[in-house]
């Protein structure tokens, strides 16, 4: 009995850590489904059979307390914050990139100087009659040799008696110390004995040895010659059967920022509150031979109110006016969304202190849009603005006076006259029939006309021919924005033409275009009528969400800036029987 006991004392206690085991087996299986998972240096539990957007843990999963483990096995799952997966957009400089092509080939030789030089040139026209900067060329090595070798190096003309037995010379240009044997697209930088020579076969190849010069490094008693070419160069141009001569011009080489003697940087455009108008090298500057000019996304530090920037315009109008006459400049210009890159004219003497005084007495002055693209990406504007304003002004000792004489046809055909004082009534002209009044728009103290008179679209594209647009197409759409043009303007006494690389396709008479509207004809103005004086204004302006011009001008995407424009060259022809240009830095 008692074994029975005992034996069934033993199979119980067998059952009882059979059981045991099982149930310790049973958990150690469930706690190996489970495994740490560490996540910003704390330790959560997961479920092997969680998917993996469960491994996104973040650390509101877990215990903020310690490094200790969450047992809770079941949460919500949440889908990944993932970064939004935008398309790479280019700017436009990194679409459209410049492409440099070096214009010379240099070396270092051994040369004596500067001490001990002379720095001579010509006060002489150039073969074709028009005066030269060889002055202002000399002037600025002059500078270059005081910044770079501490001395200063006297100038003289090469009629100076005082050059008499001097042999240590540097010669600008032509003189009769030396003349150039180059071709007319040539220039150099030579040794001639103890001459260091810069010279070409005009002057403005002579300017580019000058300015190239200047970008080369050089040890001491090392002086860099150079040559080169400039192909598209010439000083005689022949525009409808007229033989012009250059006159003036800028082919953008060096390295000034602005030259000076050329240019000024000035405000000529609106302003947008968002948009900042600066002055560095981040807007514009000479680069490898062409002028550069930009619009930027700009934030600076000082201020939260601009978003973007740009350059103000560059202009002659302390430098350079000139009156009728050819102007050409090739550039590779901006046309796409949010860009405005103008080429024009303007005639008021207010602005321009080389316009002559005589202009004051004008009854009106000019605006000559030459390009204007008005942010689109395949065409460009020209248009006219005419402003009346009088004048009556004493300028050393002498009376400016302009009272404006109109004249009108009336039913008869006969002229009525009516000289019409700044401030008068001028929707009343005596005896003239009401549908032939002269459309003015007061602006402040001076007067716009508008539509009778101002060249603008609106008014030229009611016909095929008579559009002030031109439209690119094709194969030079597609490559416009990549691509050098050539923009001309003829403006002479009888009207006006444009052109695109060499090709005439718009052209106005001025009775026409302007004074023939209704039997209205005012092209007396004074004597001077469209025969002005004209400074130039070149700038990038871009249109920023601040401009009130509204969503179809500006700029969409900032990731597009920056936006560059690109000019080669600017040069103005003449009649050589007819040069009228007004240059102060030329004359002697």
């Amino acid at each position: 009995m008692k074994l029975n006991i005992s034996i069934k004392r033993t199979i119980c206690f067998l059952l009882a850590l059979l059981m045991l085991f099982s149930v310790v087996g049973c958990k150690e299986k469930k706690k190996s489904n489970k495994k740490k998972v560490v996540v910003r240096d704390k330790i959560i539990v997961k479920d092997d059979k969680d998917d993996d957007t469960n491994n996104n843990s973040t650390n509101s999963d877990v215990s903020d307390s310690d490094n200790t483990v969450n047992q809770v096995t079941t949460r919500a799952k949440r889908e990944l914050l993932k970064a939004e997966e935008e398309e790479e957009v280019l700017s436009f400089d990194e679409v459209h990139k410049e492409t440099f092509y070096p214009e010379y080939t240099s070396e270092n030789v051994d040369w004596a100087g500067p001490e001990g030089y002379v720095i001579v040139y010509s006060p002489e026209k150039d073969k074709n009659g028009a005066n030269t900067n060889a002055r202002v060329l000399a002037e600025k090595l002059a500078t270059f040799f005081k910044d770079n070798d501490n001395v200063n190096l006297p100038v003289y003309k090469d009629t100076d008696p005082e050059l008499q037995g001097v042999t240590k010379m540097i010669i600008v240009g032509d003189t009769a110390y030396y003349k150039s044997d180059l071709k007319e697209t040539e220039f150099a930088v030579n040794l001639k004995g103890d001459k260091l020579v810069f010279e070409g076969g005009h002057i403005v190849m002579a300017e580019k040895a000058v300015d190239w010069f200047r970008t080369i490094k050089r040890e001491k008693g090392k002086v860099a010659i150079l040559k080169g070419t400039q192909d598209n160069f010439t000083s005689t141009k022949t525009v409808e059967g007229m033989d012009l001569v250059y006159v003036w011009g800028d082919e953008f080489d060096g390295i000034e920022h602005v030259d000076k003697t050329k240019w000024q940087i000035a405000q000529h455009m609106a302003t947008n509150p968002d948009l900042a108008f600066i002055d560095n090298e981040e807007v514009c500057g000479v680069e490898n031979g062409r002028l550069r000019l930009t619009g930027i996304r700009y934030l600076p530090e000082d201020t939260d109110q601009y978003a973007h920037a740009t350059h103000g315009s560059y202009d002659t109008a302390p430098t350079m006016s000139y009156k009728n006459g050819y102007i050409e400049i090739y550039a590779k210009l901006a046309y796409t969304q949010g860009s405005l890159p103008p080429l024009w004219l303007m005639s008021n003497p207010e602005e321009s202190s080389v316009i002559p005084r005589e202009q004051f007495k004008a009854a009106w002055t000019v605006e000559v849009d030459i390009f204007e693209t008005f942010s689109n990406g395949k065409m460009w504007d020209v248009s006219f603005h005419k402003y009346y304003k009088n004048y009556d002004i004493t300028i050393d000792g002498e009376r400016y006076f302009n009272g404006i004489t109109y004249q009108q046809k009336d039913e008869n055909g006969s002229i009525v006259n009516r000289i019409l004082f700044h401030g008068d009534e001028i929707y009343s002209l005596a005896g003239i029939d009401s549908t032939n009044k002269l459309d003015i728009n007061e602006a402040g103290d001076r007067y716009q006309t508008w539509g009778t008179i101002t060249s603008w679209r609106d008014h030229y594209d009611t016909t095929e021919n008579k559009k002030q647009q031109y439209i690119f197409e094709g194969e030079a759409l597609e490559k416009l924005n990549d691509t050098y043009h050539t923009y001309g303007y003829l403006h002479t006494k009888d009207g006006y033409k444009v052109y695109l690389d060499g090709e005439c396709w718009l052209e106005r008479e001025w009775d026409t275009a302007y004074d023939g509207i209704n039997g209205f004809d005012c092209d007396n103005n004074n004597g001077f009528g469209y025969e002005l004086y004209y400074y130039l204004i070149m700038n990038q302006f871009i249109y920023t969400p601040g401009t009130s011009l509204g969503d179809w001008a500006v700029i969409k995407d900032n990731r597009t800036l920056p936006i560059s424009s690109w000019i080669d060259h600017v040069r103005i022809y003449q009649l050589p029987d007819e040069i009228a240009i007004s240059t102060p830095a030329y004359n002697e």
